[in-house]
């Protein structure tokens, strides 16, 4: 492996660090205030939002790296992402709604790299992170 991508998956794990904070306070293993434990937990739901939509981003700069090859169906699809964890924010259930949301954008994640428009190890760098997050934002939904 190269030191890029060395450093890219450190970056990457640190990033589950505001998921596991939230998965942590919503099962109660540590005796925090509440009002801290609501913070973390909001703050967990935000940060997933937020990362959601910046994958649609990633995403959307792979789909266009070749403009002779852009796709508009992947385009428009690559737009779900973003738009699901904006809405997810503001409903019930969202810690549900935004693990299904990167569901979604991990088999987005697939046909671009069949495509080969990512990094040979993008799926091998997305498939922990992406399952992680799923499980700590169900663990995090389970307490909303």
């Amino acid at each position: 492996m190269d030191e890029g991508y060395k450093f890219i998956r450190i970056i990457g794990y640190l990033g589950l660090l505001p998921f596991v904070a939230g998965a942590i306070v919503s099962t109660n293993l540590i005796s925090i205030p509440s009002n801290i434990s609501e913070f973390i937990k909001l703050f967990s739901i935000h940060y997933a939002s937020v990362i959601l939509s910046f994958m649609g981003g990633v995403l959307w700069g792979f789909e266009i790296s070749d403009p002779k090859s852009v796709s508009r169906k992947m385009i428009i699809l690559i737009l779900i992402p973003p738009l699901w964890a904006a809405f997810a924010y503001f409903l019930p259930l969202r810690g549900f709604i935004l693990a299904l949301g990167f569901i979604i954008i991990y088999q987005l994640d697939f046909i671009i790299a069949k495509k080969k428009k990512s990094p040979y190890w993008w799926l091998r760098l997305r498939s922990p992170l992406t399952s992680f997050a799923v499980i700590f934002l169900a663990i995090i939904a389970f307490d909303e």
